[in-house]
């Protein structure tokens, strides 16, 4: 049965890459002032009464390399046990940690997004650590960003993933390059190209055209929350950038919007929305 409620944490905001297509490339300083490693008790409480309000829900963890957080397997295998969990990773860890880490869990409550940079991970080691998750039934893919500079070895990339028997699904670059702003400058060619890949064609449509989302009804707050890695929450990641808070997770009197909500936005630029 699926969860009624969808969370994402961007657990912390540290990594040991930095890919110049990522979010944070140039606020790494910035945004790790907002990181407050809270305890594993005061974490597991408050999703324990999160459980208990709105019963199994399912959580995307994100940052940063959610690996480099402290206790982070102990924490995923205690959250694994009452909720559903995605690690999006860099999948960095060495192959023996990685498989101590995935030991005792349930595939069908822990999935692993996996993410290939190659300007900073060996594609062998990425691969054989892909393969160990794909045999105990944690992953299928592997993620690639269509950063200008890294369309050209696509096509290898995928022919190495199949080889392992992966698929390979591509995130559209958000950003500038060159003094050109993307995703709206990738070719016709480039766009027939990625909408191959991209696993929800609609959410990329939407990212180029720039529909419109002001005033549209959203369960954002009431179905989803964005969680920071100081706890605070916002409704979504606009509200988050326009620094709006629905109060802290860790705080016991913390609750998800009571109904859908407008949205306040010209345009949503991510599916963490679900609309009411």
């Amino acid at each position: 049965m699926p969860e009624k409620t969808r969370f994402v944490w961007d657990i912390h905001y540290k990594c040991n890459y930095r890919c110049p297509y990522c979010w944070f490339y140039s606020r790494w300083a910035d945004s790790g002032r907002l990181n407050k490693y809270f305890s594993f008790d005061a974490w597991i409480a408050a999703w324990d009464r999160i459980f208990d309000l709105y019963g199994a829900s399912f959580i995307d963890i994100t940052g940063g390399e959610p690996f480099l957080y402290p206790d982070f397997c102990r924490l995923l295998k205690h959250l694994s046990g009452k909720h559903r969990v995605r690690i999006t990773t860099n999948l960095s860890m060495n192959v023996q940690a990685l498989k101590s880490c995935i030991a005792d869990m349930d595939n069908s409550k822990v999935s692993f997004e996996i993410s290939f940079h190659p300007t900073f991970a060996n594609i062998d080691q990425f691969l054989e650590k892909a393969e160990v998750l794909k045999n105990k039934g944690f992953c299928n893919r592997l993620q690639f960003v269509a950063y200008p500079p890294q369309l050209k070895l696509m096509r290898h990339f995928e022919d190495r993933a199949r080889q392992k028997g992966l698929s390979l699904s591509v995130t559209a670059f958000w950003g500038a390059h060159k003094d050109k702003k993307y995703p709206e400058s990738y070719t016709e060619e480039q766009k027939d190209m990625l909408k191959q890949y991209i696993n929800d064609p609609g959410r990329f449509n939407l990212i180029v055209e720039k529909s419109s989302s002001r005033g549209k009804m959203c369960c954002a707050g009431n179905k989803f929350a964005l969680i920071r890695a100081n706890g605070e929450v916002g409704r979504c990641g606009q509200a988050m950038a326009f620094k709006e808070s629905m109060g802290n997770f860790l705080n016991p009197d913390f609750s998800l919007n009571a109904g859908p909500s407008p949205c306040a936005y010209e345009y949503c630029p991510c599916n963490e929305y679900m609309p009411g």
